[in-house]
């Protein structure tokens, strides 16, 4: 099985044939520049890699495991909805009883 990591121009190395894919995705977000979007599956959505990505000023289109739970934070006129990442679970709980609406 083959997956590809990122499609990056010609003659940007990256780790060797050994590295993990998170090793490499760090690697990746190093290149990422204010007019590219960036996709990541389930598996590289963390608070960290999240951060050092959006600071590279890239769009970020990333989806997160199913079971995940991430508050709703605006939803989306087609059923999906924007939520927000905190390095721990006590800063996302916060969040989730603090921007509720009552009802």
């Amino acid at each position: 099985m083959a997956r590809r990591v990122a499609e990056l121009p010609k003659g940007t190395r990256l780790g060797g044939f050994r590295a993990g894919q998170i090793t490499l995705a760090k690697e990746v977000v190093n290149h990422l520049q204010a007019s590219m979007l960036c996709l990541a599956d389930r598996n590289f959505l963390g608070f960290e890699l999240w951060q050092r990505a959006r600071a590279t000023g890239a769009d970020l289109l990333w989806r997160a495991k199913k079971h995940l739970l991430l508050a709703c934070g605006n939803r989306l006129p087609d059923e999906p909805y924007l939520s927000r990442i905190y390095p721990s679970w006590r800063e996302t709980i916060a969040w989730r009883f603090t921007s509720q609406s009552p009802g």
